[in-house]
């Protein structure tokens, strides 16, 4: 019988230079020329951690900038008599919240009832059938999502 081969690594032994090589390929990631390979999963995974807090912290503090300067627009919207009609349940009031930083100053009028069965007295009595609507102060309604750069046209309020 052949001489035992021990694993330098962890002591098996083995009955031939192939079985170890065997081994090794696979239970302790040598190369070719007996060199341990770099454990890329875990640098992987450190570098993601790092990136994603990096983006959290940036983000977070961006987000927090804007959510300032959007209370000041909404602010000035809701002065200048601007009205946005919605309902709770609607994607697209959602995402003109979101457009406008949701701030606790946007001139926001719910519609819904808490049934989702018919509408409010006052949206009732404004004829509100789609929304979002936006009413303005010169009697002009406009019907969706509206950019900021839109809403500044209607109203005269800058985004700082």
């Amino acid at each position: 019988m052949d001489e035992e081969i021990r694993c330098e690594v962890c002591g098996r032994d083995f009955g031939s230079a192939e079985a170890l090589k065997m081994h090794n390929s696979v239970k302790h990631y040598w190369d070719e020329k007996k060199e341990r390979k770099p454990q890329r999963k875990k640098i992987k995974g450190l570098g993601f951690m790092i990136l994603v807090f990096v983006l959290l912290v940036l983000g977070g503090s961006f987000l927090l900038k804007k959510q300032e300067n959007y209370d000041d627009f909404n602010l000035c919207l809701k002065e200048s008599g601007a009205k946005m009609y919605g309902a709770y349940w609607c994607s697209a009031c959602l995402q003109q919240k979101r457009v406008l930083g949701e701030s606790e100053n946007i001139p926001y009028v719910e519609c819904s009832l808490p049934d989702r069965k018919g509408q409010t007295a006052v949206c009732t009595s404004e004829d509100i059938q789609r929304y979002p609507t936006w009413k303005f102060n010169d009697s002009n309604e406009v019907v969706g999502v509206l950019s900021l750069e839109e809403l500044n046209s209607k109203t005269g309020c800058l985004v700082e």
